[in-house]
């Protein structure tokens, strides 16, 4: 196997606490190190964040935010999530990178995560009657 893994989508769970990246294939968790957060980097609007944890599970990723999650979904501008990793090296390595139990280091890569927050549409504001007058004057004095 030649092939490196490749990001196949990304989600933020619905507490904001936490983004979930799936991967094409498992990845090989032996070479899980505290300098890999750090190769994160994730923005939603103008707050970046760093992972403070990285959980591996086959071929999906958790990655760990700090106790200031990213906001849930408004109704008018959900938010979005860049998630950027970079590669440490254009070679395969085999410790501090994601990569395949074959050794093949996932390439550096952007992606977009959305927010998992269900969308509940609320309805607009009603007038209490469909009629009412008003009575406009204006007043000058010559």
């Amino acid at each position: 196997d030649v092939t490196p893994p490749t990001v196949l989508s990304a989600t933020v769970s619905s507490d904001g606490k936490s983004v979930t990246l799936n991967f094409n294939e498992p990845l090989d968790s032996t070479v899980l190190s505290s300098a890999l957060p750090w190769q994160f980097k994730l923005t939603a609007g103008l707050a970046t964040y760093f992972p403070t944890t990285v959980a591996f599970s086959q071929g999906v990723l958790t990655l760990g935010l700090p106790d200031t999650p990213i906001p849930a979904n408004s109704q008018l501008n959900p938010p979005t999530v860049s998630v950027h990793y970079d590669d440490p090296s254009v070679n395969n390595d085999s410790a501090n990178v994601l990569q395949d139990a074959s050794g093949n280091d996932v390439a550096t890569f952007d992606i977009t995560a959305t927010n998992n927050s269900t969308y509940v549409p609320v309805a607009p504001p009603m007038l209490a009657s469909s009629f009412s007058p008003f009575l406009i004057a204006f007043w000058s004095v010559l």
